[in-house]
């Protein structure tokens, strides 16, 4: 039950700033709207920020996995590894091609591992989609030895730094989402990243033919609008303080949580904190109803495991039932204001 006599505070909420309006009105009045220069533009930002040679905005982050697995030539039959513990947008875009989702478990941090592919590996693997999920860094170069190729999502790791080096794509693809509650915004969108040149071109002949028919109901490959990248290369101009802020609050946060003994599911070397994720043995209704008297939203990790909407056993996913049923996401972002952030701090100090 919510309190009347409070501002409630959502678990998700993007941070706009004047500069991201000014940036954006000005589009308005150049009066091109729809997909141009500086979409182009906005790509090639994003290219040097990774580093990367080819970058292909899209509708989604959906949209862009479908992209890349058409690239691979990927059948219907096909095997792609992917986690149960992640977004079931990931695997409508497994299903969409007409590939066999092959789910597998994942580690503490709810990202897969070496381990957890090798118990689902076969000969009709194709590809993996390895997923950092909360920010959580995956390692990906100990899937290298399974010799297929492999999709980076990095949709929850915008700017992911790996031994310290500067934000790269390991993998063979890297896929970015823009939706509203991603590191990085532009409303909606996604963007596919690749080196190869092999498969930029089979990316771009998507785009010259819309209606790519490849046995797939999904046959509509839209760019993002110049609204959308006008935001999105504003976004980008202040990354930097974006990743200060997540970094400064998960101090604050954490360090409560530390005195008061309570588990996490965040990785703590990793650069990018996108979710903070506490774990609290079969807690989350409790947790939840606790955080409610407050006006303070709170979520699951993932709205549901992908195995279970297969119809799969929980007994060979069991770290992703038992993160399912433990953890609880509260709301951690940048736009927190100073009194928001003391109000979940003294919530935390009472779990």
């Amino acid at each position: 039950m919510l309190n009347s006599n409070l501002s409630v505070i959502p678990h998700s909420r993007p941070w706009i700033s004047v500069e991201d309006i000014k940036s954006v009105n000005q589009i308005f009045k150049t009066k091109m709207i729809s997909s141009g220069d500086l979409v182009n533009q906005f790509e090639k930002k994003i290219s040097k920020y990774y580093s990367i040679k080819y970058s292909f905005s899209l509708s989604s982050g959906t949209s862009a996995i479908i992209a890349s697995l058409i690239a691979l030539n990927i059948k219907p039959g096909d095997g792609i590894i992917l986690p149960t513990y992640v977004c079931k947008d990931v695997l409508e875009a497994v299903l969409s091609v007409g590939a066999k989702a092959q789910l597998c478990d994942v580690n503490s941090n709810g990202v897969i591992s070496e381990q957890t592919v090798k118990k689902v590996f076969n000969k009709k693997t194709k590809a993996i989609i390895a997923v950092h999920t909360f920010g959580n860094s995956c390692d990906i170069k100990s899937l290298f030895k399974f010799s297929v190729p492999i999709i980076e999502d990095i949709c929850q790791a915008f700017g992911l730094k790996v031994n310290g080096e500067k934000p790269r794509i390991i993998g063979d693809f890297g896929i970015l989402s823009f939706n509203a509650t991603k590191c990085l915004t532009t409303g909606e969108g996604g963007m596919v990243l690749v080196n190869k040149f092999i498969y930029a071109q089979k990316i771009n002949k998507i785009f010259k033919n819309k209606n790519y028919n490849f046995n797939t109901k999904f046959k509509h490959f839209d760019k993002i609008s110049d609204i959308q990248a006008a935001l999105g290369i504003s976004q980008l101009k202040r990354y930097e303080k974006f990743i200060k802020k997540r970094q400064n609050l998960f101090k604050k946060f954490y360090l409560v949580t530390k005195k008061k003994s309570i588990h996490l599911v965040n990785d703590y070397k990793s650069n990018i904190k996108f979710r903070f994720v506490i774990k609290k043995k079969n807690g989350y209704k409790f947790l939840k109803n606790f955080f409610l008297t407050q006006n303070i939203i709170v979520r699951k990790g993932i709205d549901q495991l992908l195995h279970r909407i297969l119809n799969l056993n929980d007994k060979k996913f069991k770290n992703a039932v038992e993160l399912f049923n433990s953890s609880i996401s509260i709301p951690f972002y940048p736009s927190l204001s100073k009194s928001e952030i003391s109000r979940i701090l003294k919530l935390l100090i009472k779990i």
